[in-house]
């Protein structure tokens, strides 16, 4: 039954299960049905490193990705169209992509944005209260 599913798997994604651990949150069956599906696909050793390399790769990008911030661009039109909800949505797609920090940012920016906005209209309040 493993097997079947393990050969429905891309190379990367073998190599992926293959070279990790229990902690990692695979057992030992799936570790070794994928270890032997890279034996039965015949794939040799230094394509497997390539692999191998090429997932240490991502994995260090995806950590990284967590923390970086959000760009001065995103932060000024987070600021000026905070009302929207659209930008809300914004932030909910980076928070499922990873992005934790920008995320943070951008909910940083919305709020700024809110206190922009209620800040002009109490300013045009005043203005509207003082020109009559």
């Amino acid at each position: 039954m493993l097997s079947g599913n393990m050969g429905r798997l891309h190379e990367e994604e073998l190599v992926r299960i293959a070279f990790s651990s229990e902690a990692d949150g695979f057992e030992n069956e799936f570790i070794e049905a994928a270890r032997d599906e890279l034996n039965r696909r015949g794939i040799a050793a230094p394509e497997i490193q390539l692999l191998v390399d090429q997932k240490s790769q991502f994995d260090f990008l995806e950590e990284n990705k967590s923390q970086e911030p959000l760009g001065t661009v995103w932060k000024i039109l987070l600021l000026i169209f905070s009302a929207l909800w659209l930008t809300w949505i914004a932030t909910a797609i980076l928070k499922y992509r990873g992005y934790d920090q920008k995320f943070r940012d951008a909910w940083r920016w919305i709020f700024y944005g809110f206190g922009m906005w209620a800040c002009i209209a109490v300013l045009f309040t005043l203005a509207d209260v003082n020109g009559k």
